[in-house]
C-alpha cells in the first residue's frame, strides 16, 4: 500500500497506528536484546542503567523529529489547501434542449441575383436539403 497516494484519511490513520504498534515492540525486543548483551559481557548494574538511559534518550529524540517532521508537513499541507483556488459555480445556460427542440422552423427563400448566378460555383444551390440548379 502506499500511502502517499491513498485519499482515505481513516485508512492513513490506521496504518500509521499499525506502524506505531510495530515500532513500540521493536524497540521493546531491542531493549531486551541490549540489556542481555550487556549482561552476557559481564557489565555492571550502573553500566547497565547507563546503556538504557542512552538508548531511551535516542528513541526520545528520534520521536521529537519525527513528530517536527509531521508538524511540517501538516502545516505545508494547510498552507497548499489555503492557496487552492475555490471551485468555479456553474455555468448558467439559456435554455434547455426540450426549448429547442419546440422553436419554430422558418422556412427562407434567399434569391440569387444574376451575377451569382452566372458563376459556375453558384450554379448549385442547396435549399432545404434539395439540390436546385438555375
Amino acid at each position: 500500500m502506499n500511502v502517499r497516494r491513498e485519499s482515505d484519511i481513516e485508512v492513513v490513520r490506521k496504518v500509521a497506528q499499525l506502524a506505531l504498534n510495530e515500532n513500540e515492540r521493536l524497540v521493546a525486543e531491542m531493549v531486551r536484546l541490549r540489556r542481555e548483551i550487556l549482561v552476557l559481557k559481564g557489565a555492571t548494574p550502573q553500566q547497565l542503567q547507563q546503556e538504557l538511559a542512552l538508548l531511551e534518550q535516542r528513541f526520545a529524540d528520534d520521536a521529537a523529529r519525527l513528530e517536527a517532521e509531521v508538524a511540517k508537513h501538516s502545516a505545508e499541507a494547510k498552507e497548499q489547501q489555503a492557496k487552492v483556488k475555490p471551485a468555479r459555480k456553474p455555468r448558467e445556460r439559456s435554455g434547455t434542449r426540450l426549448e429547442q427542440k419546440t422553436l419554430p422552423v422558418v422556412e427562407v427563400v434567399h434569391d440569387v441575383d444574376e451575377a451569382d448566378a452566372s458563376v459556375a460555383s453558384a450554379a448549385a444551390i442547396r435549399h432545404c436539403g434539395k439540390a436546385m440548379t438555375t
